[in-house]
């Protein structure tokens, strides 16, 4: 669907034919009526672009037929480019810009001094510079951005411009092991050593 004012476009993976996406008091909202033999879970993904960015959730309903199923205020709206949702940590580089780290939506919006959005790094997945729930950011003395990308279990080096330089991950990051806590915090000297921590140990 497409919802004016704002001109966002709002698409739903995996859902079932008789659902629908509706818009209401500037959120949306899933109605339909199940099918007889649409008994059980589903799992979608609902995707909300405004042609600049986008912002993705992934829902999971129970329905049982007849009844009606409805849902109320659903994520995502995505009404300003500027929309964040669940921002985990910020790091502000020596140029004054401040790198804004939006968490559900798998991304780093790095804007100036007065607030003027100026790029926007990244997206759900485990490519180079994709990310999956990054957790914390940091920023060293030549503006290289490290971001903490917890549900790859990796931390990515990306130049001031956003792009790939390097990554660390697997035994290379001595905290990530099955029975350990995950890692939690990140930071950078001013030497560029890079510390990371999991609440209990730093690393």
């Amino acid at each position: 669907m497409n919802s004016d004012p704002d001109d966002i476009t709002i698409t739903c993976q995996s859902c079932p034919e008789w659902l629908t996406i509706q818009e209401r008091n500037q959120s949306f909202q899933l109605v339909g009526v199940p099918k007889i033999n649409d008994t059980g879970n589903f799992n979608m993904r609902l995707i909300a672009s405004d042609g600049i960015n986008q912002s993705e959730q992934s829902v999971s309903i129970y329905v049982k037929p007849p009844d009606p199923f409805s849902y109320y205020n659903m994520f995502p709206t995505l009404k300003n480019k500027w929309y964040f949702n669940s921002i985990t940590d910020i790091a502000i580089d020596n140029r004054d810009n401040v790198n804004i780290l939006d968490q559900s939506n798998n991304r780093v919006l790095q804007y100036n001094s007065i607030g003027q959005l100026l790029s926007v790094w990244g997206q759900s997945g485990d490519n180079d510079c994709e990310f999956n729930a990054p957790e914390a950011i940091a920023v060293d003395m030549q503006n290289n951005i490290y971001v903490l990308d917890s549900g790859n279990y990796r931390i990515q080096k990306l130049n001031s411009n956003g792009e790939y330089v390097t990554q660390w991950k697997g035994e290379s990051i001595t905290l990530w092991h099955d029975d350990s806590p995950s890692v939690r915090l990140l930071t950078v000297d001013i030497q560029g050593y890079l510390y990371i921590s999991n609440g209990k140990e730093i690393k």
